[in-house]
This record gives C-alpha cells, structure tokens and sequence, in this order.
C-alpha cells in the first residue's frame, strides 16, 4: 500500500501496490517479489505501479509513482495539523507557515485542527467540506482557490501586532466571474485574542466568501475606521 505524507507528518493511504524491483549482483530481475496479482488480491487494491530503476516498469522512482496518483473521494477524521515554524520576516515567502494544503477534489475534514499563524490552511482548489473543525492563525490564514464549506467550525484568529492590518481570516482567489469557487462558512463561531481583525481580503477580481447564520465576535472589525 502506498502511502502519501505531507510536511506536516499527514499521510494518506493509498489501494495502490507499488511494486519495487529488486536488482540481484548478476543484473537480472528477482521474480521472487514480482506477485503483483495476489498482493492486490490480498488487501483488495485496483491497481498496480511497477518502480524499477533500470525503467523496465511504469516509473524510475517511488516518489515518481506516488505523484502520478489522482487522489480524490478522500474523508480525514480527528488529525490535528500543526506547523510550528516561527514566524519571518512580513510581507515575505518566509513568513508563510502552511499546517495543510488541499488540492484534491472531494476531500471532507471532521473534528481536524489546523494550527499555525500566517496562512494555515491552504485551501488550494476543488470541492472541500470541513466540519466541526478547528482552524487558527493570523493572516490570510484560510486562503486558495477552493470551493469549499466550513460547517460549525471554530475559527480562532491571533492579531499579528507586526503589521498595520493585524489579522484577515480569509484570502479567497478568484479571478474570473465563471469560476465556481468560494469559501461559505455555516454556523461555527468567529473569534479570537487581543485587537481586532479583518473578516478577509479578495485575493482576486471575483474572490467570494460568505457567512451565513454564523457568530462573529468583538475580534471582528464592523467597518472601516
């Protein structure tokens, strides 16, 4: 079984066999670990990648056969997911400190908790849907190109005093009216510690992000100042 891990210590277990194989002293193939039929029989996977170096099957290397996965119709329930690199230098590349990165369509989060401080959650693109979740972080911290629901999540924002905007939750990217996608939050609670911040930003022409039936605390900035 095939297993895909990200930075953040998270993998996702794949019904792929990868078939490595072996290369004796005398350059012949040992026939002995080539069963690819059984083991998918066995743990009841649908389909097979050969990995030989001397490329004699589908690919050179492991993380070559791993990338050419299509991962879809996946559903996490209760990970915690947390990126502890400190925070950079503002309004740089090293100040992003990324806990996940969703770019697969169909992929469901229950009970999961996503912590960091500047943009947490990469909500990347396709069809997402976060439920009872517990997401934190400073600026732009729920952003990407997804389409995506938050149900009666938990949204906690920590003012970053660096910065004259201390805190945005969302940065949505959306640069054609034709494109489908957009953050709903649903229910859950918005709130947070010290000064006030910004419900979000567009990244986009056209980004959208809506709250509906949704609790908004005192951290949230009313109207320009």
């Amino acid at each position: 079984m095939a297993w895909v891990c990200s930075s953040a210590h998270i993998c996702v277990a794949l019904a792929i066999i990868l078939v490595i194989l072996a290369t004796t002293s005398n350059g012949l193939n040992d026939p002995t670990i080539n069963d690819a039929h059984l083991l998918t029989e066995k743990i009841a996977t649908n389909k097979t990648i050969i990995v030989d170096i001397n490329g004699e099957g589908d690919f050179k290397s492991v993380q070559a056969a791993i990338d050419s996965v299509q991962i879809f119709d996946v559903m996490i329930n209760d990970v915690l997911m947390q990126n502890e690199a400190p925070t950079g230098v503002a309004y740089t590349s090293q100040n992003q400190s990324v806990a996940a990165l969703v770019g697969a369509d169909k992929v469901a989060f229950y009970h999961c908790g996503f912590f960091s401080t500047h943009n947490t959650l990469f909500d990347y693109r396709g069809r997402h849907y976060f439920d009872s979740c517990y997401i934190q972080g400073s600026i732009d911290f729920i952003f990407g190109r997804g389409r995506s629901i938050y149900h009666n999540c938990e949204i906690f924002v920590i003012s970053d005093k660096r910065v004259s905007v201390l805190g945005s939750i969302t940065a949505h990217n959306r640069e054609s009216p034709d494109d489908e996608g957009g953050f709903v939050f649903v229910k859950g609670r918005v709130y947070g510690a010290g000064d006030q911040v910004y419900l979000g930003r567009p990244k986009g022409a056209y980004s959208r992000v809506l709250y509906a039936n949704t609790y908004l605390s005192k951290t949230i900035i009313s109207k320009e100042n």
